[in-house]
């Protein structure tokens, strides 16, 4: 099954669970597709002039902007981590050091020997890490 055939698929559950929830159109509409229209950014004026089909490309801009925010903070979420491992790895060994400012994210912009020290500096971190695990095993 397509991603598109899921879409649909879920779409049309959405729709008959939609249209249980209201007993005429006109409250559909009004408790419904209205509050829905406005939660998206469509204006009160705008949606009077829409129909149904018309409604769709500003709901598949709405999910699209809402995936795009959630790619967003889940890399926000990773870079944290990152960091959080750097100051882990300072406050439990005394070889580790915290970087001395951001890391550059868009590592195009580096020279080759900022880009090899970085990745040298991320090896270091690798081998330390793994030397200490190789520690605590002999023990």
């Amino acid at each position: 099954m397509t991603e598109q055939e899921r879409e649909e698929g879920k779409r049309g559950s959405q729709k008959e669970n939609f249209e249980e929830k209201f007993a005429t159109m006109r409250e559909a509409v009004r408790r419904g597709w209205l509050p829905m229209a406005l939660s998206i950014g469509v204006g009160y004026q705008e949606f009077w002039g829409l129909n149904p089909a018309g409604l769709e490309p500003y709901i598949r801009a709405y999910e699209m902007m809402q995936r795009r925010r959630m790619e967003e903070m889940n890399f926000q979420s990773y870079l944290t981590g990152i960091y959080f491992i750097h100051a882990l790895g300072c406050v439990f060994s005394q070889n580790n050091r915290y970087p001395e400012g951001p890391f550059d994210i868009f590592s195009e912009n580096l020279s080759p020997e900022e880009r090899a020290q970085q990745e040298a500096e991320i090896f270091r971190a690798y081998v330390q890490e793994y030397n200490t695990q190789l520690g605590k095993e002999k023990k």
